[in-house]
């Protein structure tokens, strides 16, 4: 959408953000009930929080997650069809909780990621990772123990 071959990053994000806001404002008025995806590519993901979430599901694809999956895909082509699950319309999705939706943390300052392995698993999730402190942390060491507190987030799939 954006054309950041032929305009700056700035502009591409821009006008992709534009041209979302235009298509969402039309699926709005048509009143059409079928479940439409949008897919964005914004080249700075920080501007991500500017689109609201809404019924369209919208999926951003940034030039990192697109290198990513790339070079995921070029050291292992079977990872193929985990992709293709992760980013179906009704595949599993990347889904992320707060720790209190697990476990009472008044008496416990720190938990082992193996223990957050556990807790996801007891709910049908696989665990991925962790955000504590705005920062994301994926496929951390089993061992790896980590001070609570209430920022707090397991990101799992579901």
């Amino acid at each position: 959408m954006g054309y950041d071959d032929v305009t700056s990053q700035e502009v591409s994000d821009t006008n992709s953000l534009l041209l979302n806001f235009y298509v969402r404002s039309i699926l709005d008025r048509q009143k059409n009930n079928k479940p439409t995806r949008i897919i964005i590519q914004l080249n700075d993901g920080t501007k991500e929080e500017l689109i609201p979430k809404n019924k369209y599901n919208e999926l951003i694809v940034s030039d990192t997650l697109s290198a990513l999956m790339i070079s995921q895909l070029a050291d292992n082509p079977k990872l193929w069809t985990v992709f293709e699950e992760l980013f179906s319309f009704k595949g599993l999705k990347i889904n992320m909780s707060t720790i209190f939706k697990y476990l009472d943390t008044k008496d416990i300052k720190s938990i082992k990621v193996i223990d957050l392995i556990l807790l996801a698993l007891e709910k049908n999730q696989i665990f991925i990772g962790y955000i504590l402190q705005d920062k994301l942390h994926l496929n951390p060491p089993k061992s790896k123990e980590i001070i609570i507190d209430l920022s707090l987030e397991i990101v799992y799939i579901s």
